[in-house]
C-alpha cells in the first residue's frame, strides 16, 4: 500500500531504462568505452563498506552473489564492457574509474543512472573535480522525488557541468564522430 516508491520506479522505466538503452547503444555503434557501475558490499554482512553505507546493503540485502546486486537484465554488459563495484556513493572513491578512464583515454564523460541526487551526483561532482567534462544526462537519471532531481540538475549546470537530454547527446555524439 505504500506509494513512496512511485515517482522512482515510474521515473526508471518511463525515463531512466530506456534512454540509457539508447545512449549505451550509440556508444556501442560508434566504439566507445562504456562502463557499469553498481553499489553494495562483497559480503552480507557488508563489513567490507563503509559505516554510513552498510546498514542499507544489508537492509536491501546488496551484495555480491544477490539478485539485489545485479545489473538489470535490460542492461547487463557485453564481454569486454567494464563493471566497476563501489562501496561508496561515488564511484571515485572506491573503485579505479580514475585509472580506467585515463587509460582509456576519455575525458568527455555522459552519466546516467539512479539515484540522481546520490550516487551519480557525487561520481559527477567527484569527476569535474579531477577535470573532466561531465554531461549528466537529465532523462536517463531518476532519484525519489521529482524536486531532488531537479535540485540536482540545477546545481550541477550551474557549478560543475552540463545536463543534456537524451536526444541532445545522440545528436551531439553523432556529429562528433562523422
Amino acid at each position: 500500500g505504500s506509494t513512496v516508491g512511485d515517482y522512482r520506479f515510474d521515473r526508471i522505466e518511463r525515463f531512466v531504462l530506456p534512454n540509457t538503452l539508447r545512449l549505451r547503444e550509440q556508444f556501442r555503434r560508434l566504439g566507445r568505452p562504456i562502463l557499469h557501475v553498481t553499489v553494495g558490499a562483497a559480503m552480507p554482512d557488508a563489513r567490507d563498506a563503509p559505516l554510513h553505507m552498510r546498514k542499507i546493503f544489508v537492509d536491501l540485502r546488496n551484495h555480491l552473489g544477490s539478485r539485489e546486486h545485479e545489473i538489470l537484465d535490460e542492461l547487463k554488459p557485453l564481454p569486454g564492457e567494464h563493471v566497476l563495484r563501489k562501496t561508496t556513493n561515488g564511484a571515485f572513491a572506491s573503485t579505479n574509474i580514475d585509472s580506467l578512464l585515463r587509460a582509456l583515454d576519455c575525458d568527455l564523460l555522459y552519466m546516467s543512472g539512479v539515484s540522481t541526487n546520490m550516487c551519480v551526483e557525487t561520481t559527477a561532482r567527484e569527476a569535474a573535480d579531477r577535470g573532466y567534462g561531465v554531461t549528466l544526462v537529465e532523462d536517463a537519471c531518476g532519484t525519489t522525488h521529482e524536486d531532488l532531481h531537479q535540485a540536482t540538475m540545477r546545481n550541477f549546470r550551474r557549478l560543475f557541468g552540463r545536463v543534456r537530454s537524451t536526444q541532445e547527446c545522440l545528436a551531439e555524439l553523432e556529429a562528433a564522430h562523422v
